[in-house]
């Protein structure tokens, strides 16, 4: 059956995510080896990224029957792949362009700034991936690092008592300096957060494993790999979390859009 346009854009893409939990968990015959497990993810970012971008060029078509602009722009520069960074935020801004001609008091979220959006899908990708033992091998930082990794303030929260109780605290003058190093290190970690870089990455690595014959797993990255600045970010925590947060973004601006169509109709 054809699915309309409302129906591909409005289908959120954690279902991959909760299909390949339910996979490894029920699945009769061992999936409990590396090259096994990492087929699965492997395949499952594919069909996210597959899904975004045709999300994403449904988005453009839907909006182009309604605005001849968009529509001559469109078929103009239509050569271009969704699943790029620069495509995406020029999807995003027509789109929130089209919310603004129908509500000018709309208020501008930009597209990788969307803090309610980011803490939505953290927790989406955590409770859902903590299902399986699936978070074993995931690579770059597991889930419980990543949790800590994007929940920082409860770490800050700790080293603020240690650092309060200092009359009970035996090694307090020893461990001070490297507490209130660490300290400053938490409270400017959501910097460190490069949604835009983890998405470029994520499509990279998407293209590496679709199109290259050389894309077999590696057990252990380089110490070249290790040393990288974005190392950090090779984990398929991120990959999914960023394809999730774009989707959950355009998601709830395409329901604004059409939100307010409909009020205009009727």
């Amino acid at each position: 059956m054809i699915r309309t346009a409302e129906e591909i854009i409005n289908s959120p893409l954690e279902k991959y995510l909760l299909d390949m939990t339910t996979l490894f968990s029920q699945t009769v015959f061992p999936l409990d080896t590396l090259p096994a497990i990492q087929y699965i993810l492997d395949l499952t970012l594919l069909k996210m990224t597959g899904n975004l971008e045709q999300k994403l060029d449904t988005i453009k078509l839907h909006i182009a029957v309604y605005d001849p602009d968009v529509r001559f722009n469109t078929l103009r520069k239509g050569s271009r792949i969704s699943s790029n960074i620069e495509t995406i935020s020029l999807i995003y801004s027509t789109l929130e362009q089209q919310v603004l001609l129908l509500n000018p008091n709309y208020k501008k979220i930009p597209m990788l700034g969307n803090d309610k959006v980011l803490k939505k899908v953290q927790k989406i990708i955590k409770e859902i991936l903590s299902r399986t033992e699936m978070n074993r091998y995931l690579k770059g930082v597991d889930i419980y690092n990543f949790s800590a990794y994007l929940y920082p303030q409860k770490h800050l929260k700790k080293i603020n008592l240690l650092l309060s109780k200092k009359a009970s605290y035996p090694n307090f003058e020893k461990d001070k300096e490297k507490l209130t190093e660490i300290r400053e290190h938490i409270q400017n970690l959501k910097y460190d957060l490069d949604l835009g870089k983890i998405y470029t990455n994520t499509i990279r690595y998407r293209n590496n494993i679709a199109h290259n014959i050389d894309c077999s797993y590696k057990d252990y990255p380089s110490i070249k790999d290790m040393a990288e600045e974005d190392f950090k970010y090779e984990s398929f925590c991120f990959r999914f979390l960023i394809l999730i947060y774009i989707d959950n973004v355009f998601m709830s601006l395409f329901y604004e859009y059409t939100n307010l169509k409909t009020k205009m109709i009727y």
